[in-house]
């Protein structure tokens, strides 16, 4: 049974900061006009300005299974409502449609772990991701509200102690890294997958890399649909996830099939979309 709170709702100085701004603007239009595969279109975008950190409530959703309970908070992201931009891989831009964000993870904290467990994961996944590109980031079009769409990974998080009960924000993740983080031992000995920015960038000159950890939202400036990502967090009956190498959400997934004690999960919603912006 499922009970839900448901609302419904750097140091490089100057020069440097100028170098990456110039090389990032030189990616743009070759990333934003390129095609890509079924279930893989994400957008990238650029410049780089932190966004001011801001407190924000935190968001509850309980989920019940044989008697067990856990409560999960994503502190700054209500349930249902809009990510913070401290939290997104870019934000909306007047003149360039996107800049880079903070990009920073936000905080988990979870309560009423049941009797047994022995470790922790961490998923948070787009689940409104379009499985077509034809339209995606460009002038004069919007990408349609009633094509496919498919999940989209940000972050892969496991092996969290079973004693663990909360990550803090920017534990994970303080900016954005070209090429990704590439550290797949995260804090607190936990391990950390490939994100789905790696596919994104493959063969990109300037950006592939391993995106290990947490990377935030980035969805296209022109989708029709506000995109809505899934926290979520799950406890397990072993210490170690079953699962080796450069792993994936998807192979978590599969991993912990049955191995979960209980879990719960919080949505935020964010778009780049500026006709959207007041509706996410």
């Amino acid at each position: 049974m499922v009970e839900v709170d448901d609302g419904t709702a750097s140091s490089g100085g100057e020069g440097t900061r100028e170098a990456v701004v110039g090389e990032a603007a030189l990616l743009l239009h070759a990333v934003a006009t390129r095609a890509r595969p079924p279930a893989m279109i994400h957008p990238f975008m650029r410049v780089a300005t932190p966004a001011t950190g801001v407190h924000f409530p935190f968001a509850l959703l309980r989920l019940t299974g044989g008697g067990d309970v856990v409560e999960l908070h994503v502190i700054g992201i209500d349930n249902g409502q809009t990510i913070p931009s401290q939290y997104a891989f870019c934000i909306s831009d007047p003149d360039t449609h996107a800049t880079f964000a903070a990009n920073r993870n936000p905080a988990l904290v979870w309560d009423d772990a049941p009797e047994g467990t022995e470790s922790f994961v961490v998923l948070c996944w787009d689940r409104t991701v379009p499985t077509v590109g034809d339209d995606v980031n460009r002038e004069g079009r919007e990408v349609p509200s009633d094509l496919p769409r498919t999940d989209f990974f940000h972050w892969v998080l496991v092996d969290i102690p079973g004693d663990a009960v909360d990550l803090d924000e920017g534990e994970f993740s303080q900016d954005v890294t070209p090429r990704g983080k590439d550290a797949a031992d995260g804090p607190r000995d936990t391990r950390q997958g490939l994100n789905d920015y790696t596919g994104w960038f493959a063969g990109d000159a300037d950006m592939e890399g391993l995106y290990f950890g947490y990377d935030g939202p980035c969805p296209p400036w022109n989708d029709s649909l506000v995109h809505e990502y899934v926290f979520a967090v799950y406890a397990l009956d072993i210490e170690r996830c079953p699962v080796s190498g450069d792993f994936t959400g998807s192979d978590v997934r599969e991993a912990i099939e049955l191995h979960v004690l209980a879990e719960a999960s919080v949505l935020g919603r964010y778009t780049l979309n500026p006709r959207l912006i007041d509706e996410a």
